[in-house]
């Protein structure tokens, strides 16, 4: 299960409801309410992409997808 913090949530439901909205009862947004939109959903992303966290690996690292013999 996917654990989203309160704030994205509210975020992801207001730019849903705007979306839904224009799709469904043909509202035809002001031009700043676009503009918001992109925005929130920029803030989304930014605010629930993971973080790389994953250690690196050593120099010796056997992985598979490369060749060591070159």
């Amino acid at each position: 299960q996917f654990n989203m913090k309160e704030k994205a949530k509210e975020n992801l439901l207001s730019i849903l409801r705007a979306a839904d909205l224009v799709k469904f009862a043909k509202m035809i947004p002001a031009p700043d309410a676009n503009i918001r939109a992109m925005e929130s959903a920029y803030k989304f992303i930014d605010f629930t992409e993971p973080k790389e966290n994953a250690p690196k690996s050593p120099k010796g690292d056997l992985n598979p997808n490369t060749n060591s013999n070159n």
